[in-house]
């Protein structure tokens, strides 16, 4: 899942979000210093390129939410401040998998449009490690500041 140093990603297929940088690298402040500048595929058609739609703390709750679902909670979810894409996880009580909903407003569409597939406990784990991986690359800065 992870592509290498340079670009760090998460991929629960199809999706892949690749992480390119921080918006800002020199910031240091909680509000600018937290953005990320991401691709974000769903499919072979839907995607937002370069996009700094996303931010280090969503990540990290999202990483919370995901080791809590791992631990047994029923959901976890990815639902950035910018309303361009969103990632919901929820268990499925009858079964081992766990559904995946992912929205996404792709360059130049109109309107949303929602990729749902399911996925097992050792794609989670392998997720969690993902997030792991980027977290340590770009960390939450100035965390208690806001």
């Amino acid at each position: 899942m992870v592509v290498g140093r340079a670009q760090l990603g998460l991929q629960i297929d199809p999706v892949t979000v690749a992480v390119l940088g921080y918006q800002f690298p020199d910031a240091a402040d909680y509000w600018d210093g937290n953005w990320l500048v991401v691709d974000i595929r769903a499919g072979k058609t839907l995607g937002i390129n370069r996009d700094p739609c996303l931010r280090t703390d969503e990540l990290h709750q999202f990483h919370e939410e995901l080791s809590a679902m791992i631990a047994g909670a029923p959901m976890a979810k990815l639902v950035p401040m910018e309303p361009y894409f969103e990632l919901v996880l929820t268990k499925n009580a009858d079964t081992d998998k766990t559904a995946v909903s992912a929205r996404i407003w792709s360059s130049g569409a109109k309107e949303q449009e929602t990729i749902s597939f399911d996925v097992g406990a050792d794609d989670l784990s392998k997720l969690r490690c993902d997030l792991d991986d980027i977290l340590k690359e770009f960390p939450v800065r100035a965390r208690n500041v806001h």
